[in-house]
């Protein structure tokens, strides 16, 4: 096996895991969802975290960045600010996300930036989950 990046998870013994493609906030328009997940759980229990991050090279004062995970559509975890200042590291914003993955849901973790000056800049995201029992 390979490292390698997509929108589902890989599985190995007891762990699911999953890196996501870097997504590019010039390669859209603003305000356009960007799916870093999308996929359907196992027919197992997990203990999941989930760690989105944002490099906010180039963004500028107010652009406003969204992320949201979802399972099967009810929140989990949902952020959005606007920059106060251009640049700004936003981690305080983006904490790892600890959460408990049922069986069979459908797992979304989703980006969005608005901006009014210009899209640019990228997000990503991992996660890893054990197997309960």
């Amino acid at each position: 096996m390979t490292l390698s990046a997509g929108t589902g998870f890989n599985a190995i013994g007891r762990e699911i895991f999953g890196f996501a493609p870097q997504i590019d906030f010039s390669a859209g328009s603003s305000g356009d969802d960007r799916t870093a997940f999308d996929f359907t759980s196992p027919s197992q229990l997990y203990m999941c975290e989930l760690q989105p991050g944002i490099n906010t090279s180039g963004m500028a004062i107010n652009d406003i960045l969204s992320f949201t995970l979802t399972g099967n559509n009810l929140p989990i975890f949902e952020s959005k600010f606007a920059l106060a200042v251009a640049n700004e590291p936003v981690q305080a914003q983006l904490p790892t996300i600890k959460f408990i993955l049922p069986s069979r849901t459908i797992l979304k973790a989703v980006f969005n930036m608005q901006s009014g000056t210009g899209m640019t800049g990228t997000a990503t995201c991992t996660f890893r989950g054990v197997m309960f029992g």
